[in-house]
């Protein structure tokens, strides 16, 4: 398994090895980084004379060695770490100790990574202790956390049990959870009944979620059923959560209605159809709404469709909408226009506003604007501000004004009054500066007055 360099800093901490395994002296470096052998050159050389000795003569390398370092010099990553896997295999079933003290001369994390991890997995297969032992003397690290990860999964063939405690017991953090995914993975191919016995038993949180999650992944891709079938038995808690959120997850995206038929049937089928709604809507979202429309029962079809219009909007908002409109019913219409505008305008609230105005004049429209310009004050007052200012004057901008101003009066309620000046209808320019000088009147009562007594006209016009 590649593991990514940027979370070396904090997933690995907390890595810890039982005493028994080797330890180093500070400052010593293990065997592992001890022997090296020549890089080749990059770009690869001209060949040598027809006359020249072979290189491994010259060298007085093993042919293992030879072929490692060919294979170091090969350009192509992919086809690099295929050879560096049946090399680090070959070490493994052969010389594994040799094997390790070469791995300083192999240059990058991904490329030590197939190495060593295809090594320790065949030494573990004859003799995993010792293949532990190995891991245990490696730099903390990626590179160490792989090389257990690697030495368990190969003993849980055999031993999976065994395999498996000793990951709970002897290693902690990200190590832990990687090492007894690994075991778990390989436990529930043998025998699932026995590894979900095994992960709801653990006392340690992490170690039964890490487990459980494993197994479900192995139960969604090959019995769906009995895997929700056992979750759905485990005792209410975050346990059970986790497992019906993991088998769901991919049982959905995989046969969504197989999995919403499961669902319908549960006692908790609503919250289970919610989950089902959103995985189906994300990758097929069309066939996600037909479903979602077809249900009987109006409250939960209701809620479904309006899960998956949210969730379908945020990928393709303009999608979403042109679905809608083949609704008939026109609140039910209203209803989901409203969820996929306001999650369109989560990310891009001018798009979302200039697809509202489509809508015709009335309360519908009147209540989608106020919402998004809302939201968008709230969360990018500068750029509503600066959209404002490059739109045509007129009426049709006093709702994005008016939401300006109300927020803008949060920090600032001089600057939220000359706002409101630039309203067009003069009877929400009176209502919105009523209040917004109300309340600014509470907290500085003469700046207030003096702002507005520079205004006679308007203030005859607000005076009670």
């Amino acid at each position: 398994m590649v593991l990514g360099i940027g979370c070396a800093g904090s997933f690995w901490l907390g890595l810890q090895v039982s005493p028994s395994l080797p330890s180093l002296r500070p400052g010593e470096a293990p065997d592992s980084q001890k022997a090296s052998i020549p890089q080749p050159p990059r770009p690869l050389s001209a060949s040598a004379p027809a006359d020249q000795p072979p290189r491994a003569d010259v060298l007085g390398r093993s042919d293992l060695q030879t072929s490692l370092v060919d294979a170091l010099g090969d350009l192509d990553a992919i086809a690099r770490r295929r050879r560096l896997e049946a090399l680090g295999a070959q070490y493994g079933a052969t010389d594994p100790e040799a094997g390790l003290r070469l791995l300083s001369s192999i240059t990058g994390l991904v490329d030590r990574q197939k190495f060593a991890e295809a090594l320790i997995a065949q030494w573990s297969k004859a003799d995993p202790q010792a293949a532990l032992g190995a891991c245990g003397a490696l730099a903390a690290g990626p590179l160490k956390a792989g090389a257990f990860a690697a030495a368990i999964g190969s003993w849980a063939e055999t031993s999976p049990l065994a395999a498996s405690q000793w990951a709970a017991d002897q290693l902690s953090g990200g190590a832990q959870r990687l090492t007894v995914e690994r075991a778990l993975t390989t436990w529930a191919r043998l025998d699932p009944q026995a590894a979900g016995s095994w992960a709801a038993a653990q006392s340690d949180r992490e170690v039964a979620m890490s487990a459980t999650g494993a197994i479900m992944s192995y139960w969604a891709n090959t019995d769906p059923i009995t895997g929700a079938q056992w979750a759905a038995a485990l005792p209410s808690g975050s346990l059970r959560d986790h497992a019906m959120d993991t088998i769901l997850l991919e049982w959905s995206d995989q046969f969504p209605e197989e999995a919403a038929e499961w669902a319908a049937k549960q006692p908790d089928a609503d919250s289970l159809l919610n989950q089902v709604a959103g995985t189906w809507a994300a990758s097929d979202p069309g066939a996600a709404a037909r479903w979602a429309m077809s249900l009987s029962s109006e409250p939960s079809g209701a809620a479904l469709l309006e899960t998956i219009t949210a969730s379908w909007a945020d990928v393709d908002p303009q999608g979403a909408l042109d679905w809608l409109q083949a609704i008939d019913d026109p609140a039910r219409r209203a209803r989901l226009q409203a969820a996929a505008l306001d999650t369109w305008a989560a990310s891009d609230p001018a798009s979302a506003v200039t697809w509202t105005r489509k809508l015709p004049p009335g309360e519908q429209r009147k209540e989608i604007e106020k919402s998004i310009f809302q939201n968008w004050a709230y969360t990018d007052i500068d750029t509503l501000a600066r959209w404002i200012g490059s739109q045509p004057s007129g009426k049709a901008l006093d709702p994005a004004v008016q939401q300006l101003a109300v927020v803008q009066a949060e920090s600032s309620p001089e600057t939220a009054a000359e706002t409101c000046l630039s309203i067009r209808d003069p009877a929400v320019k009176l209502q919105v500066l009523r209040g917004i000088h109300a309340t600014w009147r509470e907290s500085e009562p003469e700046a207030a007055d003096r702002w507005l007594a520079a205004k006679p006209d308007l203030a005859r016009t607000l005076a009670p």
